[in-house]
């Protein structure tokens, strides 16, 4: 009974939390519109380049660069935009620090009496719940325009793939929230390279039109391995296709040392309060 009751307490806290974080992100509603508005005006350039390409302007026609091909490269384009969604998970926690920072509400917000992981769950969920319409518009609409549509199985690990980047985002993303509020210039430093190596995690378009030494550096971006991993996944509807096994490693390794890291610092923060945690 104890453990049931705990465990409803923490839901509660949870969901007060997300539903706070929902009205807050709703009261700006061109702010909130644009946010998912410029993913799709980001599809703009990688369609013109990569139709220009595949149209005959630099390659034969039908040929392929990596798994992209003239048939697919639409879908493959719309299958990084819904990557490119989940990236907003990255300034989650940033955002919501330095919010609180500059209306000096952040030690409110850190001594407030629940428990500081529900906060962290309630800050995630309610990004989840923000994002889950336009991403379902673009898979969906992805799974029309495909010229083939992996199986149920496939589906699902693709989709618990983009969550583990997500989780992997909100982890760094936590790190980046506590820089904000403890090391600025160090938050300035973190944020610049994680910037550089999102520039090349190829989430719409293949590795293969970098020089081969940059395509060796890309090979070492955590990030460029979600996305491939989605890639192969969806053109072969192969889980098991060759080469998929390294790219399932990298990504599980990410999706549990980034949150764990994330959280030492935030705890740290907690220290730095006084306060034992709840």
């Amino acid at each position: 009974m104890g453990i049931k009751r705990n465990l409803l307490k923490n839901a509660v806290q949870i969901w007060a939390i997300s539903k706070l974080n929902l009205k807050k992100s709703l009261r700006f509603k061109l702010t909130f519109v644009m946010r998912f508005i410029n993913p799709l005006l980001a599809l703009i350039i990688p369609l013109f380049i990569m139709g220009f390409i595949f149209s005959g302007g630099i390659i034969s026609s039908g040929v392929s660069i990596g798994v992209f091909g003239a048939e697919n490269y639409i879908s493959l384009i719309l299958l990084g935009t819904c990557g490119t969604m989940v990236g907003g998970f990255w300034s989650i926690y940033d955002q919501q620090f330095r919010e609180e920072k500059v209306y000096k509400t952040l030690p409110a917000l850190i001594i407030a009496p629940f428990n500081r992981f529900n906060l962290l769950l309630g800050i995630f969920l309610s990004h989840l719940i923000l994002i889950l319409f336009p991403f379902s518009t673009i898979f969906i609409l992805n799974l029309i325009l495909s010229p083939n549509i992996p199986s149920i199985g496939s589906l699902l690990v693709i989709l618990l793939t983009f969550f583990l980047y997500a989780l992997t985002l909100s982890g760094l993303g936590l790190v980046l929230g506590v820089l904000a509020i403890s090391r600025q210039n160090w938050r300035t430093i973190f944020s610049l390279g994680y910037r550089i190596i999102v520039m090349f995690n190829c989430v719409t378009f293949p590795k293969e039109i970098f020089p081969e030494i940059l395509g060796k550096f890309i090979d070492l971006n955590p990030f460029f391995h979600f996305f491939e991993l989605n890639r192969y996944i969806w053109v072969f509807d192969n889980i098991f296709y060759p080469g998929n096994g390294i790219h399932f490693l990298i990504i599980i390794i990410c999706a549990i040392i980034s949150p764990i890291i994330g959280i030492i610092l935030f705890n740290q923060i907690y220290s730095k309060y006084g306060i034992e945690g709840v």
